[in-house]
């Protein structure tokens, strides 16, 4: 990117002026071009600069390096050496001033004299290209072995998570988020709040379960599917000055997206897992923060890959609901899994939301009983209590697919599958 800046330091005091060009001056080193127009900077300011530009008129007097304009000045007859005690800024001011007014103010013997040494630098380089024996084209090495980045991977990657971090928190962390996340709590509480642990209220956990998915995943998943059309010319844009690779770009949003974009609904599902009185055991509670980390970041994995594959935002955005409700209704709850129409059953084992759904019902009832409620002793306590694994197998699950550890593996495993496509379709875009 390129910065241009006219007299940026205007109106501000020394010490803020000298803030403001120290802070250019680190964009600068991170890979920006910045060109800025200064009047009578202060010495500090000065040697910040890394080329310096002087013009009289419209004419330039000098370009080059800032440590090399003193001797070079001071090699022209017409100027006085640079006094003891004074700034070399305002030396070069008063050089200039001072030319402009010579002859009756037509004076233009710097830019002249800068003219003239052009011209001679100029037709030496010639001269010696023609001479030269040495000359030759680099070779097909040579050129590979030059820095693709003008920056380490390290920098790149420091400087992109920075700023993806605070892009997504000016974009996701907002009071309207909050409040609708408060929204969704006090909802859902109400239709939830303090599940009986008993037979009578299987189904009402089963279904808050599924709901949490639903609802977070799909959100997660809308939200995400315009994150990256917005950047989309940004990264091909930057990437085609060299300031940074594909990969660290990937890598910071990809770790900004795991803390920042899964906050809100990893707090709304913590919330509720106490408030509907969940399985209330340490164990328990910790796996489902994990497991429902894994899903919505999933869905956010998703989310993004929708965006990367689909220019169009319009399109994308009236796909992602459609995959995310298909994905979720093969999660085990409509359709027990063992249910699927063999047509449509394969799609199944590629749902994230089927391994999320059934470690979350596995980590909820596996392992334990269930307490009769009113209508298990209406019947005269048939079947109670209640195996929790009856449960679990009641959604499809049997054999290896019990097992809770297994299904968040594969959740990992679809997120980085997930992912890997992403980054891939990111070094194919243009």
């Amino acid at each position: 990117s390129i910065l241009l800046m006219d007299e940026p330091t205007s109106n501000l005091d020394s010490t803020a002026a000298f803030a403001l060009m120290t802070t250019l001056k680190q964009l600068a080193r991170a890979g920006h071009s910045i060109a800025v127009v200064v009047h009578q900077p202060r010495t500090e300011i000065f040697n910040l600069f890394d080329d310096l530009l002087l013009l009289s008129r419209g004419r330039a007097v000098y370009s080059g390096q800032p440590d090399g304009v003193q001797n070079y000045l001071e090699s022209i007859p017409t100027v006085e050496p640079l006094p003891k005690m004074t700034g070399i800024a305002d030396w070069v001011m008063d050089s200039i001033s001072l030319d402009e007014k010579r002859d009756g103010g037509a004076g233009s013997v710097l830019a002249n004299y800068w003219r003239d040494e052009n011209d001679k630098a100029h037709s030496k380089a010639m001269t010696n290209m023609h001479r030269s024996r040495s000359m030759r084209l680099s070779t097909l090495a040579e050129l590979h072995a030059e820095p693709k980045f003008k920056t380490r991977f390290s920098t790149q990657l420091k400087l992109l998570v920075k700023r993806s971090w605070i892009q997504q928190r000016g974009e996701r962390l907002t009071r309207v988020a909050c409040i609708f996340t408060s929204a969704y709590v006090i909802f859902t509480s109400i239709l939830y709040f303090r599940l009986p642990d008993t037979t009578d209220y299987v189904f009402p956990r089963t279904s808050l379960l599924f709901f949490m998915i639903i609802t977070q995943g799909n959100g997660i998943v809308t939200s995400s599917v315009g994150s990256f059309s917005r950047e989309r010319a940004l990264l091909n844009r930057e990437r085609a000055k060299k300031l940074y690779g594909v990969f660290p770009y990937f890598l910071a949003k990809t770790l900004s997206d795991l803390t920042m974009t899964t906050l809100l609904p990893l707090v709304y599902g913590i919330i509720l897992y106490w408030i509907a009185n969940l399985r209330a055991t340490a164990a328990a509670f910790f796996a489902f923060v994990l497991i429902f980390y894994l899903t919505v970041s999933t869905a956010q994995a998703t989310g993004l890959l929708l965006s990367v594959a689909i220019p169009n935002l319009q399109a994308a955005l009236m796909l992602a609901p459609t995959l995310m409700i298909f994905i979720v209704i093969l999660a085990g709850f409509y359709v027990p899994l063992d249910n699927l129409n063999p047509a449509i059953e394969w799609a199944s084992w590629a749902s994230f939301a089927r391994y999320g759904y059934s470690a979350l019902i596995i980590n909820e009832f596996s392992g334990r009983d269930i307490e009769c409620g009113s209508d298990a002793i209406d019947n005269e306590g048939d079947g109670c209590p209640l195996s929790g694994d009856d449960v679990v197998s009641s959604i499809g699950l049997s054999g290896a697919f019990t097992n809770l550890w297994l299904n968040v593996i594969i959740v990992v495993l679809i997120q980085l599958f997930i992912r890997a496509l992403t980054y891939w379709l990111l070094r194919r875009s243009r």
